[in-house]
């Protein structure tokens, strides 16, 4: 499906960004390094990441719909995948003030 693409995407691009953060701890503040680049905090730094990312494209799931129909000419089931009406679509929003 469409949104995991999304989801797999920003996962990509986030690891990365950690795995840069960590190194960079690592050679510019080794001293720091011992407290901040634990097996822990990376766990932590992963989970917080990968929760981040399937929450904020949950509404990316609601964007499309699934229609089942059977084509009795050739005698067969027709999946079709399309985007919502533009009035039902959910859309994404800012808050003002953040």
């Amino acid at each position: 499906m469409w949104p995991l693409v999304h989801i797999s995407q920003m996962w990509t691009v986030w690891i990365t960004v950690l795995l840069a953060f960590n190194r960079y701890v690592a050679i510019c503040r080794p001293f720091q390094a011992i407290r901040i680049c634990t097996m822990r905090q990376s766990r932590l730094q992963v989970l917080v990441s990968a929760v981040s990312i399937i929450v904020y494209n949950i509404p990316r799931f609601l964007e499309h719909r699934l229609e089942l129909s059977y084509d009795q000419q050739q005698d067969l089931q027709v999946i079709a995948i399309d985007r919502m009406p533009t009035r039902a679509r959910v859309h994404h929003c800012s808050l003002p003030g953040l």
